[in-house]
């Protein structure tokens, strides 16, 4: 038996923090909180690509 999707029509709309570009991204509080904030990020990749390999 075949699938059957529903067609769906809709319009993209901006993000609201795109529509305010005059203000710029907050500054990182200090090196180390970004270096952290960047080891997190690493070992949740690690983690993913380990899982991705295992499956």
């Amino acid at each position: 038996m075949p699938i059957v999707f529903e067609d769906v029509t809709g319009e993209i709309a901006p993000e609201r923090s795109a529509t305010s570009s005059g203000t710029p991204p907050p500054a990182p509080d200090s090196a180390d909180d970004l270096r952290e904030k960047l080891l997190y990020e690493l070992a949740l990749l690690r983690e993913r690509a380990a899982r991705l390999f295992t499956d």
